[in-house]
């Protein structure tokens, strides 16, 4: 859609009003005023350079965008890092996740590890039970119809072999305790850990 020339329009400009002199010829907005939009655009480029290039004031960048914002009194909502601890290089931060990471695997590890050597051993408690009360009905039976020398000193080897079984209960059962209680100390470890690395909520 075409307009007329010479027709004027609401806000618009003729042909007639620039047939006079230049002189009075001048643009109605300031060209060295920014747009809000551009404002934004130049501090958010600027922001983005900062982050990823050294030397930058850090201060005076994030001054720069919260003003391109139009924030009131932006000294109140960003009073500035002097003063406070500097902040951890993004490389040692990732290598310490990855440090913390492999513990965790480890820790895990180790957990499962022990985990199974339990139940093993308690497996072989097990078997070690049932051996004891076979053992007992065997020493009993024959107890009941000893009649010789031989007989006796049958039952006392099966008296033998049970007081052994026994004893090695006795060294699984102290092991089952002790990889219990080991386990128990880690586990109350890591939860005083993580509350040290949970991160403090300001009053």
């Amino acid at each position: 859609m075409f307009l007329p020339l010479d027709a004027p329009q609401v806000g618009g400009a003729t042909r007639a009003d620039y047939q006079g002199s230049s002189d009075q010829i001048a643009p109605v907005a300031d060209p060295n005023v920014t747009s809000d939009s551009m404002r934004l655009q130049l501090a958010g480029a600027l922001k983005q350079s900062a982050a990823t290039t050294p030397g930058y004031d850090h201060d005076a960048v994030e001054m720069r965008w919260l003003k391109a914002l139009r924030v009131d009194t932006p000294e109140q909502v960003f009073p500035g890092t002097k003063g406070q601890p500097p902040a951890k290089d993004p490389k040692l931060v990732i290598a310490e996740m990855k440090e913390q990471s492999a513990g965790q695997r480890q820790q895990a590890d180790l957990a499962a590890k022990s985990q199974e050597f339990i139940l093993s051993l308690m497996e072989e408690r097990r078997i070690n039970n049932a051996t004891i009360a076979n053992l007992m009905a065997q020493s009993d039976e024959h107890a009941a119809n000893a009649q010789s020398e031989q007989s006796y000193a049958q039952v006392a080897m099966i008296n033998a072999q049970i007081a052994s079984a026994k004893h090695e209960n006795d060294a699984i059962n102290a092991q089952i305790d002790h990889l219990l209680r080991a386990a128990e100390i880690r586990s109350r470890h890591v939860v005083e850990i993580k509350k040290l690395e949970k991160p403090k909520v300001a009053a």
